[in-house]
This record gives C-alpha cells, structure tokens and sequence, in this order.
C-alpha cells in the first residue's frame, strides 16, 4: 500500500481574470492522483472540510482511485485555497489562504506494514501544531519496514521562517529513506546550488539516497554508491504545476514496477537511469498541460491496467 502523507488545497490556476481554472492540489495530493490512475494502491492522510468543496474534492478522490479512510473531516474548517498565478514562462507563484486544523491527534492513521510506502512533505509536516503527531506516525512506520520518501518542497517566500523551520526539516530527511527536491528547494534550505554538497548534508542525517530535479536541465540521483544523471526534456511549458509532485509518483511507480524499494531502503545496487527516465517523463507530460496530474489519455498509452 501505498500513503501519501500532506495538505488539501483547491488551486486556483490563472493567467488574469478572464482565465482562471480550479483543480484539487496539495504536493502530495498531486503524486496521489497520478498514482491512482496508474493503478497502485493509494490511500491519503490528510484533513478536509465538510464544506462544498471539500465534498467535491473527495469526489474527485473516489473517481480516480484514491482512497479517502485516512482524511479527517471537519465542519470547523474550510477548504484551503492556493492562487497559482502564471507568469510569462508559465512558472507558478503561490499565494496560500489556510484553515489550520487545531487538533491533529484528530487525525486518523492507517497501520503500516513492511512493504508499505508513505510520501511526505511540504509545509503540513513543518506545522508546529502537526509535526510531532506526524513525526511518531513516520518514526512507527520506518519501524515497521515502509519506505520513506521526502518531498520538502520548500518556497523561496517562505525563507525568512527557515531557521525556526529547520529543525523540522532535518527530523524530515532523518526519517526518510529518499530525499527528493528541486534545485531551488535545496538552495533555500542549504544555501547552496552544489547538489553533492546537498548530498553530503542529507546522507549526514541518514537518508540513503537523494534526488535533485533541475528543470530543463534534468535529474541527478546519488547515493553511497555513486550518481546518476539524466538530461531534460525539450519542451514549452503550458503549466508547471504538478511537475515535481508527478515527477515523484514516476520514482515511486518505476522503482515498484522494478522491484528496487527494498535496494534503496538497504543502500544496495540500484538501476537509477530507467527510474529516473520514467519520473522525468511523466514531469514533462504534466507541463504540457493545465492539469496537476499524469492525464487519463497518457496513462491509456503507457497499457497501464
């Protein structure tokens, strides 16, 4: 099973006023749906609200094959809202309006079992109110023999916060197996655009491998064993909403397909190129729409059952 661990949001997605979309976002949401379509078995850990949208965010949910038994729903909170504004080269900028929940050990969590896989990440982890409720579900599951995989995704805008949020990131990729972020996360967060440098920093605090994604300028993977690189591909975004998160289901999917979770949770000898291959894919395909998520049509391509 696999779990995906992180906030609800509705993204407004607009260009100006006369053209504006809506699509349920959230990081983690994101790689949820496209695994969904994909087929694998997925269940999201998160909180929601009984209002309209949140009604039909969980529809949404259902009619891609997501399981919702693990999203608390509450009628004290409304849907959170995310203003993701294009600009000129179709990158996203973000303006967040969130309603907090006041008691995560509301929640409900699933037991993990050996095999399992759980993607965390963002700002829901980094919450003061959240992250040690989170924190002790992570630390059972690695107990437990899951996989972990961590997703900072952290803004630019929110760097002036990053010295109080830094002891919760570093719990983060403690608790991770695989650290996957953009070149820009881990500037912001390390300070540096040196991704060995990056390596050095995460493998000191115990991850086994990690990932930086580059944009146009494609991946790079490294581990005790080395490193891998994969070129970009040549597009013209429409959108990049979604690319990293899908980016990430294609990590989670390839390395399944190949049977190669249990090498990297035990630091062994992995075929990095064809996983990595497929997560850039599956990026590409996403900026190549106004969709958050590996499309219906794409996937029907890929003879996925």
């Amino acid at each position: 099973m696999i779990y995906t661990l992180g906030e609800i949001v509705l993204d407004i997605i607009t260009h100006d006023f006369d053209n504006m979309r809506a699509k349920p976002g959230g990081s983690m949401l994101n790689t949820a749906i496209t695994l969904g379509r994909l087929g694998m078995p997925v269940n999201h850990i998160s909180y929601l609200s009984f209002d309209q949208n949140g009604r039909l965010i969980l529809d949404f949910l259902a009619k891609n094959k997501v399981g919702a038994n693990y999203i608390y729903m509450s009628d004290a909170i409304r849907t959170n809202l995310a203003f993701a504004h294009l600009d000129k080269q179709n990158k996203a900028h973000y303006t967040f309006y969130k309603d907090d929940l006041e008691d995560y050990t509301l929640m409900k969590f699933p037991n993990i079992h050996r095999g399992d896989v759980i993607i965390f990440g963002s700002f829901f982890i980094l919450n003061s109110r959240a992250h040690e409720v989170l924190k002790s579900f992570l630390q059972k599951a690695k107990e437990n023999g899951a996989f972990l995989v961590y997703d900072p995704n952290f803004r630019a805008s929110d760097k002036p916060r990053l010295a109080q949020l830094m002891p919760y990131i570093e719990d983060c990729v403690r608790l991770a197996h695989l650290v996957k972020g953009s070149d820009e996360d881990f500037e912001t967060i390390f300070k540096t655009t040196d991704s060995s440098e990056v390596w050095n920093k995460v493998s000191e605090l115990g991850a086994k491998s990690l990932i930086v994604t580059k944009g146009k300028n494609g991946a790079e993977e490294f581990s005790m064993l080395g490193n891998t690189h994969i070129n970009g591909c040549d597009i013209e975004p429409v959108s990049t909403i979604g690319a990293g998160d899908t980016f990430t289901a294609g990590l989670v999917y390839q390395l399944s397909q190949l049977s190669q979770i249990k090498n990297v949770i035990d630091g062994q000898t992995v075929d990095w190129l064809p996983v990595l291959k497929t997560a850039n894919e599956f990026a590409a395909q996403v900026c190549m729409s106004y969709e958050n998520y590996l499309s219906w049509d794409f996937i029907k391509n890929l003879n996925v059952q």
